[in-house]
C-alpha cells in the first residue's frame, strides 16, 4: 500500500507515500495500518489513518511501535 517517508516520534506522527494502487477503503479515517520491516517482514508498528491526505501522502498517528523511514505499510482488509 505504501512506504514510510517521515516519522516524528515525539509527536507520534508518521507520513506514508501511497502506492498508486492503494485501496480507497484503506484510507478511511481511524482505520489501522501495519508497518513491517523489509528484510524479515516483521511488524514494527501500527498506525491510525487520519483525514490528512495530500496527493499521494497520507498522515497517520503512531498507535504502537516505532516505524522507520523506508518500511513497508500494509492494510489488512477486514
Amino acid at each position: 500500500m505504501g512506504r514510510i517517508i517521515a516519522v516524528d516520534q515525539e509527536r507520534r506522527f508518521a507520513f506514508v507515500e501511497l502506492a498508486g494502487d492503494a485501496p480507497p477503503a484503506a484510507l478511511t479515517e481511524g482505520g489501522e495500518l501495519l508497518v513491517r520491516s523489509l528484510a524479515e517482514l516483521r511488524e514494527t508498528a501500527r498506525l491510525a489513518v487520519s483525514r490528512h491526505v495530500r496527493g499521494r501522502t497520507l498522515g497517520t498517528s503512531i498507535a504502537k511501535g516505532r516505524p522507520a523511514v523506508g518500511e513497508e505499510v500494509v492494510w489488512v482488509a477486514p
